[in-house]
């Protein structure tokens, strides 16, 4: 796992890094947000987002303007070129998988994609479970293995 992170970490592409690529993302999928509320659904400190957000700001990818709904405070959203730059590492990352598993026969493609939804459902429910204990729908009996069966292709894992 941490082989395919270092791989994803050279194809980010331009003004990006791996931190502020999942800002990057998060404000495609929002839009227009205040600082704190980017913070909050990335579940980061707001100091650290808002040194990020300034980082991507001095590279041109993110513009700072009054908040739609409350003028009085800023929002942060992505500019053209931090549209593009997204996109453009979206691919790159997407290329790498489609590299990796070039000489990967299709079953076991689909055996990956099916295992990776699993956990990748397991983590964000723990994720979830840890900022909100009482959140927490998963009973201690309930298996991981019993959702392999079931699983099916997530979107999220798109931008992976």
């Amino acid at each position: 796992m941490m082989s395919i992170g270092r791989l994803m970490k050279t194809r980010l592409g331009d003004g990006i890094d791996p931190g502020t690529y999942h800002l990057l993302h998060a404000l495609h999928g929002t839009g227009a947000v205040r600082v704190t509320d980017l913070a909050a659904a990335c579940r980061l400190d707001t100091s650290t987002v808002s040194r990020h957000v300034a980082g991507l700001e001095r590279n041109g990818l993110v513009a700072r303007r009054p908040h739609p709904d409350d003028g009085r405070a800023q929002a942060v959203d992505l500019t053209e070129r931090g549209r593009r730059t997204l996109e453009q590492a979206n691919h790159a990352r997407k290329q790498l998988v489609t590299d990796l598993l070039a000489d990967w026969p299709a079953e076991d493609v689909a055996d990956l994609t099916r295992l990776l939804t699993v956990f990748a459902a397991h983590a964000e429910a723990k994720r979830s479970e840890l900022a909100d204990p009482r959140a927490s729908s998963t009973s201690p009996a309930h298996s991981p293995a019993s959702d392999l069966t079931t699983a099916s292709t997530d979107p999220e894992l798109e931008h992976v």
